[in-house]
């Protein structure tokens, strides 16, 4: 039985090498907007890492980096808002 891709597995590059030293995983931060996830820093201490799962469609997924430089659970709600916001001043512009 093949072994289903975990999201660290999804991730470019870039977001794998961001992550080292952080949770793989994350926990889920806002699913109603889209897939987001904050990864803590392995023992608490410093910064953590925002992500987003992208829906590539046909059943591909990509993980990618919102933000290295998030304090908390808290504040990655404020960075997802954020991100979200510039993403609709993107479409409006195009």
């Amino acid at each position: 039985m093949p072994r289903l891709a975990s999201r660290f597995d999804l991730a470019y590059p870039h977001t794998k090498r961001g992550l080292v030293g952080h949770d793989p995983n994350g926990t889920l931060v806002d699913d109603d907007r889209g897939a987001f996830y904050f990864h803590e820093k392995i023992g608490g201490h410093g910064q953590g890492v925002v992500t987003r799962l992208w829906d590539l469609g046909e059943g591909d997924h990509v993980l990618d980096t919102i933000s290295t430089d998030c304090r908390g659970l808290d504040d990655a709600f404020a960075v997802v808002d954020e991100h979200l916001e510039e993403m609709a001043c993107l479409v409006v512009r195009w």
